[in-house]
């Protein structure tokens, strides 16, 4: 059973985007099941510095899209993911240090963050699309 669960709900009809979206939801499983099963804590640190480094790319991509595509509120985005970015930092370096429940700290904020920036912000964008091809 998976620790976050991609629903359809979530597709934004872009389909770079949503492989990147269930690309990150993979990540957050995967970390979860790494922390679940007590493997390596080398393992589990791979799997933590992937979901970042991939985050990262996603950022950029969509950030370039909103960019070509004119969307008026892509600065407030930007702002949106440089946040999540300095959170899971602040909490991978927290992880890096030995800090005890970190993992499950950012396996609740991920949950809930990935789950209402696709809903509410990166569903702004969609609409905005979608109205220019009208």
């Amino acid at each position: 059973m998976s620790y976050v669960t991609w629903r359809d709900s979530l597709l934004t009809g872009i389909p770079d985007i949503d492989r990147d979206h269930q690309t990150l939801f993979d990540l957050a499983n995967q970390l979860h099941d790494s922390y679940a099963k007590g493997v390596d804590p080398s393992e589990t640190k791979e799997v933590f510095a992937a979901l970042l480094d991939y985050t990262d790319y996603h950022f950029r991509r969509e950030e370039d899209l909103l960019d070509r595509e004119g969307f008026p509120d892509t600065e407030a985005h930007k702002q949106a993911h440089e946040d999540l970015k300095n959170q899971v930092i602040d909490l991978y370096e927290r992880y890096r240090k030995g800090e005890e429940g970190v993992i499950l700290d950012l396996l609740a904020f991920l949950s809930n963050w990935l789950r209402f920036h696709i809903m509410e912000e990166d569903m702004a964008y969609k609409a905005f699309l979608d109205a220019r091809t009208k």
